[in-house]
């Protein structure tokens, strides 16, 4: 049988056929499957349809004196799957040049 999952989770349907004569079938035939290897087999997609969830460790807006150095937050990330995500941080914020910045998780 083929492995479907990388995770090593194996699905296989197994049906096994036998047949014979209808009730009442007066002719007295009988039919029989002999082939008792028959297999079929089902393929199973397992998806992850649930975002992560991302915390922010701090304030949503943070005032900042030009020239003050900048200190990350970070966030928490959380998953109902993979438990080892990490937080890709990116901004262009400058703290030389006055303005209004965006730092996205």
């Amino acid at each position: 049988m083929k492995q479907l999952f990388s995770s090593g989770l194996l699905i296989s349907s197994v049906f096994y056929l036998a047949a014979c004569g209808e009730e009442g079938d007066s002719g007295g035939n009988t039919l029989t499957d002999t082939n008792t290897d028959t297999q079929t087999q089902t393929n199973v997609e397992i998806v992850d349809t649930q975002a992560p969830v991302i915390i922010l460790n701090g304030q949503t807006e943070i005032t900042l004196e030009v020239h003050n150095v900048y200190t990350e937050q970070g966030v928490a990330v959380t998953d109902n799957y993979d438990s080892a995500l990490q937080a890709v941080i990116t901004s262009d914020l400058e703290i030389d040049v006055l303005g209004n910045y965006t730092v996205t998780y």
